[in-house]
């Protein structure tokens, strides 16, 4: 067993082995800089939470400040230009060769009728977790957005909310379905690359924003079923309209929480601690939605493996 993994692995060849410490090089070189740009960002964004609004970042809801919403937006519009311009240069100057659209900005296969069909399986999801939080008693409605305050304010809540999660979901999609999956698809295979993306996009949800170990799997799931996102249509717009979909859905429409602030939306909540619904962290900590991206991600792991194999 021994010998025939030594001659597999001599096989790979020296331009393999070059290529997947270029890949995990370039992997490193970026995170150093994206975590020494994004660093000053989150400093500023916690030191105004705490100093100015003299509360705790994760208890301010965001609409109950719009300068501290827009601020979020504007910092995280700040990231994306700085993670467009380190991707360009990669490109450009380590890699030699790829471009934006290599990595997914492109029009791809069908992707219409992908991103049609996944946002409303997206939507339906979204709308189970609440009911099933209702019915299990971990979720309490409170009242809506429109009996507390005026329509003007919803509205600026609104695009604050548009615009930041639009962004997030942007980020999270060039970054791990993009550039990364790029990179490593230079060594491994389509579905080798996916899980690995995959991995390396849920150990950020648990370092950055203290998922714990279920969110960290459902990050891993769905983090997969983004990928095979990717893999069905060959563009990020997919994962990313399925990505912003989700999230906007959680924060400004069922105000579930959010990594690292509490989310106030239009119909509001009280949530309590458990396995079903994660308190602080929302949905995407808990056991349902587990169970139904676990489902999903393995219905579509195994409708790709069947069309592979017919092609």
């Amino acid at each position: 067993m021994s010998m025939k993994i030594s001659t597999w692995l001599k096989g790979w060849g020296r331009e393999y082995w070059l290529s997947l410490a270029r890949s995990v090089g370039i992997l490193i070189s970026y995170a150093v800089i994206y975590f020494s740009v994004g660093l000053p960002v989150g400093i500023g964004f916690f030191v105004y939470a705490r100093v100015f609004l003299k509360e705790q970042l994760r208890e301010v809801p965001l609409h109950m400040e719009d300068s501290l919403l827009f601020l979020h937006a504007i910092a995280m519009l700040l990231l994306l230009v700085t993670l467009v311009i380190i991707i360009a240069f990669m490109l450009r100057w380590l890699d030699k060769r790829g471009s934006f659209s290599e990595i997914g900005i492109r029009a791809g296969k069908n992707t219409g009728l992908v991103v049609i069909v996944s946002l409303v399986i997206t939507i339906a999801l979204a709308v189970i977790i609440y009911l099933v939080g209702l019915a299990s008693g971990q979720i309490h409605f409170v009242d809506t957005a429109w009996e507390e305050g005026l329509w003007s304010d919803i509205l600026t809540d609104f695009i604050g909310y548009f615009v930041l999660l639009l962004v997030i979901a942007i980020i999270e999609e060039l970054l791990f379905r993009g550039y990364i999956r790029h990179t490593l698809g230079r060594v491994f295979s389509p579905k080798i690359t996916l899980v690995i993306s995959a991995l390396l996009f849920a150990i950020s949800r648990m370092v950055l924003a203290s998922s714990g170990w279920l969110g960290g799997l459902n990050a891993l799931l769905s983090g997969m079923i983004l990928g095979i996102l990717f893999l069905l249509t060959g563009s990020l717009w997919a994962p990313i309209a399925v990505h912003f979909t989700w999230i906007f859905i959680e924060s400004f429409i069922f105000s579930f929480p959010s990594p690292g602030v509490t989310s106030e939306g239009l119909l509001r909540i009280d949530t309590k601690p458990g396995l079903l619904l994660d308190g602080s962290y929302g949905p995407q900590g808990g056991l349902v939605a587990m169970i139904i991206f676990l489902v999903v991600a393995v219905g579509l792991w195994l409708y790709i493996g069947k069309r592979r194999a017919e092609q």
